[in-house]
């Protein structure tokens, strides 16, 4: 399984104040996973994801 960062661009409604995902997100959801099992996960890089002080108050 591949996981993909949440990013807000082009987004609108509801969905443009959801925050976006960082490098410690997907490490949460991917250990996670791996607890339940799977054990290929891969992620993308880390200069592809905000950092944490780049996030929006939601």
């Amino acid at each position: 399984m591949r996981l993909n960062g949440f990013h807000r661009a082009g987004v609108t409604g509801d969905a443009s104040n959801w925050p976006e995902a960082t490098q410690a997100h997907l490490d949460i959801v991917k250990v996670a996973l791996q607890t339940a099992g799977l054990q290929t996960v891969t992620m993308p890089p880390p200069e592809l994801l905000p950092a944490m002080g780049d996030q929006r108050d939601v």
